[in-house]
């Protein structure tokens, strides 16, 4: 549900060879979210379980359905959710100014400035970001292992309560113009820079939690759990996993996968420009062609952090690739991980290769590195009756 506001005055003055316009646009958001997720469980099947290699697919063998009569999924999880409620505030100003230089030519400036605020949640309730340097609650415990890496919870009322740091220097230059070059001709071109919304809210994990099914221990050559077992006690003795709130800190998820904020996250722009010529033509007719572009950029992308580095895929041939990283290896955290596929006595060799073997997978939401261009010719042909 959404209770928002907006109030948007503008203003314009005419003086000379100008017309001017300028206003603001100020806005509230709310976002309170109200819904159990998937509290009954989500179930995903794919081929793995019916080919004829486990670690490897190919075109011939394998069938989703016939996994999914066998009972075993691929992944699945059950939610216990919150009611999130978020709210945000957006604030911009703008100027534009039309100068007519002269009887054919018109010149158009303008500059916007918008501040779009992070969101906050009413009570806290969200992660806002990975410490990626913070030595792990079990670090001290853990032979081998070098291990980093925390979630950080939202806090306080100010910068540390929002879901990402402010980016308030937010300035958007435009500017125009229109040319008749002869009595029937006109160009046309202009540039404009604009900010782009993004809004986005950190994870309510631990107040909403989510328990994922762990489908095998032993790199998908045989199922850990089943449709009719979905969460076996020999990997969750406690049951699924219960809301802890922020109250284990650092210690959130641990063995499980974990998603946050990329927190110096600066606003995706798109720069716009274009350029055309306009014909008049006989019997009423008027020809328009102009190249029109669009360059997206800082676009956000979801980023995973624990994968084989490049250097220890390429001391192998891909052959023998999956059989090396899936080879079981004695587990310096075993134990310390309970309710996660991380707490047997053996653990992949690819997991200790993680930058973050702790986690099952560490995510960055919004990373704004994410582009897209487009260059386009449009023509058209009006004749007016």
């Amino acid at each position: 549900t959404n209770d928002n506001w907006s109030i948007t005055p503008t203003m314009n003055w005419i003086k000379g060879r100008h017309v001017m316009k300028y206003g603001a646009d100020l806005r509230r958001y709310n976002r309170n979210t109200i819904g159990p997720g998937a509290a009954a469980g989500n179930y995903t099947f794919n081929r793995a379980w019916t080919q004829a290699d486990p670690q490897r697919a190919d075109a011939g063998s394998g069938d989703e359905f016939a996994s999914f009569m066998l009972g075993y999924p691929a992944s699945g999880f059950v939610d216990r959710n919150i009611d999130p409620a978020y709210r945000s505030h957006y604030y911009s100003f703008f100027f534009q100014d039309d100068f007519k230089i002269a009887r054919n030519f018109t010149l158009n400036m303008g500059l916007r400035w918008d501040y779009e605020q992070p969101s906050k949640e009413r009570f806290n309730r969200m992660i806002r970001e990975f410490n990626r340097t913070v030595a792990s609650p079990i670090a001290s415990q853990v032979t081998g292992l070098n291990l980093k890496g925390g979630v950080v919870y939202a806090d306080g009322d100010g910068v540390s309560a929002m879901a990402y740091n402010p980016k308030k220097l937010n300035f958007q230059p435009r500017i125009g113009f229109a040319w008749t070059i002869a009595p029937k001709t006109v160009l046309r071109g202009g540039y404009g820079l604009s900010m782009l919304g993004a809004q986005s809210f950190g994870p309510s994990t631990g107040y909403s939690q989510s328990t994922s099914l762990v489908a095998s221990q032993d790199g998908n050559l045989t199922p850990a759990s089943s449709l009719s077992d979905p969460f076996p006690t020999s990997i969750y003795p406690n049951g699924l996993l219960k809301a802890v709130g922020n109250s284990q800190g650092l210690s959130t998820n641990l063995g499980q996968a974990v998603t946050a904020q990329y927190l110096d996250r600066p606003l995706p722009y798109s720069r716009q420009f274009s350029f055309g010529i306009q014909r008049e033509l006989p019997a009423g007719m008027v020809a328009d062609v102009s190249y029109v572009g669009n360059l997206t950029r800082r676009l956000p992308i979801n980023m995973p952090l624990n994968f084989i580095p490049l250097a220890e895929l390429e001391k192998l041939p891909q052959a023998q690739r999956s059989a090396y990283f899936n080879e079981r290896l004695p587990n310096p955290m075993a134990g310390l991980l309970p309710n996660s596929g991380l707490t047997p006595s053996t653990v992949t060799r690819q997991q200790l290769l993680y930058a973050y073997p702790q986690y099952t997978q560490v995510t960055l939401q919004q990373v704004p590195v994410g582009r897209q261009d487009y260059h386009g010719l449009q023509t058209r042909l009006t004749r007016r009756f």
